[in-house]
């Protein structure tokens, strides 16, 4: 009985993907590069030396590849790899003891995403907004976008690295030692981009995204000592949880038509 549940199950998801791919279904590569910010927790804030003032994690550059499938331009299913980084670090009160560390992380992820708004900027002396318009007309300069909402889940591994051993400056030292690492990890992703069109083809587009780790990739025990003075031990630690903003652009493989005949790009 559950295999044949499991099997009507997968019968009727692809009866629906085949009744999406008749009405129009098209198919791009979506190559993306961006830039993304590491979040990063202290375990305990209450046990921090008073010198330590916060969290202190730098950007990093991601980039990656995915094959994204438009279903008729209602829904858009996407399906990737990236490359990004997991970072810790700390701040403390004189910035210039201040330091951060990284390491990469590879993502493969899913994702599906909606447009909900198009925003057709005329060209006239004087800009207007006209929301909620349809595209059926071709145009001749980049003023044209939609803008989409899209929620997904990863799945990050984080490749063997050799791990920060510490900083020493102005007779201040600070040790760092990787207490817990898991590798592998799910993280759950929302966000919205801007897709532009040109000549009603797709063009650039431009998209936030935010990521929450959904388990502890890595635990981090800081060592601290002031001019020989050592400083209460305290911990932070990281899910893959990150910011992030990037730029991709659809390049156009094949579409499917209504009648089922396929259109090269």
């Amino acid at each position: 009985m559950r295999n044949y549940s499991s099997s009507l199950i997968i019968v009727l998801l692809f009866t629906t993907l085949s009744t999406q791919a008749q009405k129009q279904t098209t198919f791009y590569l979506m190559p993306h590069i961006g830039i993304e910010w590491p979040i990063s927790k202290f375990e305990n804030k209450t046990l921090n030396p008073s010198n330590v003032s916060g969290i202190y994690v730098t950007t990093s550059d991601k980039w990656g590849i995915a094959l994204a499938v438009d279903f008729k331009n209602n829904w858009n299913l996407g399906l990737g790899f990236e490359r990004g980084n997991v970072g810790w670090g700390v701040r403390f009160d004189n910035d210039s003891r201040s330091f951060s560390e990284s390491t990469t992380v590879r993502r493969g992820y899913f994702n599906i995403s909606k447009p909900f708004k198009l925003v057709e900027i005329r060209k006239k002396k004087h800009a207007y907004l006209d929301n909620l318009l349809k595209i059926n007309k071709e145009y001749a300069y980049w003023a044209v976008f939609d803008i989409n909402f899209l929620g997904g889940l990863s799945y990050g591994y984080i490749p063997p690295f050799n791990p920060f051993s510490g900083l020493s400056l102005n007779g201040s030292k600070n040790t760092t030692s990787i207490l817990k690492i898991n590798r592998y990890g799910i993280g759950a992703h929302v966000g919205f981009y801007f897709q532009f069109y040109k000549n009603n083809k797709k063009r650039l587009r431009l998209g936030f995204t935010y990521q929450q780790g959904l388990r502890d990739r890595m635990r981090i025990n800081w060592e601290t000592s002031i001019k020989g003075v050592k400083q209460p031990e305290f911990q932070t630690f990281t899910r893959d949880s990150m910011l992030a903003i990037y730029a991709a652009y659809p390049i156009r493989l094949f579409s499917i038509k209504e009648k089922g005949t396929i259109k090269g790009s």
